[in-house]
């Protein structure tokens, strides 16, 4: 076979046999602002065969479509208001959130918030099947470069270590940066797995 002709094997799974649809894996766990072109029900078909309807979001940017579930569209109705029609022509920032569905860990498509919002907006997710609500918060996006923080004129602390986990911990929390740097703060003087454990432990409380 001409060596030429070869394609390069990509770097997501989703990506060897892209299809119709968003995957998570193809944000490379980066969030990606897009902005809504249609939103439409269909019935799709699921892996028993079995036929559910769904509502599906179109993007200006991507090809790829978004099978948007209720809690997604909890997001965007506190966001945007209670009219879906509305939402057309709005822009939405998604992420991809690490977690563990149906006893295997992976990822899933989330809303992280919108550049259309003037500060954060702290929501309450209800779930109707799990005991617990969860309390989230929907960011306001910053687009273009950040402008550089002037350094303190006090001696400046080293910036406290976080981890991997630490990072899905806070995500999973719906925490912003302000609220994560506080803690960290606080809990400087803990080493970095005393850390992790009591953030572990402030997610099983959620």
């Amino acid at each position: 076979m001409n060596e030429a002709a070869r394609r390069p094997v990509p770097d997501s799974y989703s990506a060897l046999f892209p299809g119709r649809f968003l995957k998570a894996d193809m944000f490379k766990g980066k969030k990606v602002t897009l902005t809504i072109r249609a939103i439409f029900g269909e019935d799709l078909t699921d892996a028993d065969e079995q036929s559910k309807p769904e509502w599906i979001v179109q993007f200006e940017e991507k090809k790829f479509e978004w099978v948007m579930n209720k809690s997604n569209a909890y997001c965007l109705y506190r966001i945007f208001g209670g009219n879906p029609q509305s939402w057309i022509g709005h822009k939405i920032t998604l992420f991809p959130q690490p977690g563990t569905w149906f006893g295997e860990k992976g990822e899933a498509i989330r809303v992280w918030g919108s550049p259309e919002l003037t500060e954060d907006l702290p929501i309450t997710l209800k779930f109707l099947r799990k005991k617990k609500d969860r309390n989230m918060v929907m960011h306001r996006v910053v687009s273009g470069p950040q402008p550089v923080e002037k350094p303190s004129t006090e001696s400046s602390k080293p910036a406290v270590p976080v981890t991997e986990r630490d990072v899905q911990i806070f995500l999973l929390l719906g925490w912003n940066t302000d609220v994560q740097n506080k803690w960290l703060e606080a809990n400087r003087d803990l080493d970095p797995l005393q850390r992790t454990s009591k953030l572990e432990a402030l997610l099983d409380q959620e």
